[in-house]
């Protein structure tokens, strides 16, 4: 199942927060970005489960991640 997460982080560990992220193998791409959040992570996993692992054991206890916002993807078009 593929995923989008957007990643609010504390000003100033951004760059250390992206560091941590792509070496998950769950997070096939990210991207820094401007607005209300900082981070885009595309995320792929098997189940809801382990998209869940992800969001509240990996994701979410990285110092300086302040908020996240996850999109399962219902279908995807070309």
């Amino acid at each position: 199942m593929i995923s989008f997460i957007l990643v609010k982080v504390q000003p100033g560990k951004e760059k250390a927060v992206t560091a941590q992220l792509v070496n998950f193998p769950e997070v096939k791409e990210s991207y820094s970005v401007y607005g209300a959040y900082d981070i885009i992570l595309k995320i792929e996993t098997k189940t809801d489960n382990d998209l869940d692992h992800f969001v509240f054991h990996k994701l979410r206890v990285i110092d300086g991640v302040l908020e996240t916002l996850t999109f399962i993807v219902a279908e995807q078009t070309k």
